[in-house]
């Protein structure tokens, strides 16, 4: 209910920080509908991706790439690996801790990674 009024919300609202901080910390996916400076503003992703890992695809592509908001994206929902930049999808660490979430996180691994077994 609450993402059905946030798609027909006023911009002013999704451009607010304070605002979406207290959407996206109810429900992460609330980062779909934030404005596109928002979806660049580190705070409110990260809370958006803690709460929802895979809310990273709504994220900016430089939060994509970076290390922490990913990391807390992955230990919430392995599956938001395959969101996460190409540099951090070759990252070995990152990937690991993906992967002991769940194997098949390996999937979303770069590939030269994957050739690397």
């Amino acid at each position: 209910m609450m993402m059905q009024w946030l798609a027909s919300a006023p911009r002013v609202l999704l451009s607010s920080k304070g605002s979406m901080l207290v959407h996206v910390e109810r429900d992460g996916y609330s980062l779909e509908h934030a404005s596109e400076a928002l979806r660049g503003d580190h705070d409110v992703v990260y809370e958006a991706v803690r709460q929802a890992g895979s809310a990273l695809q709504f994220a900016s592509e430089e939060l994509k790439d970076d290390r922490r908001i990913v990391s807390a994206a992955v230990q919430e929902d392995w599956q938001s690996l395959g969101y996460a930049s190409e540099h951090l999808r070759a990252d070995a660490s990152l990937v690991l801790a993906a992967v002991k979430r769940r194997g098949h996180a390996f999937m979303y691994a770069d590939t030269a990674l994957r050739a690397d077994r």
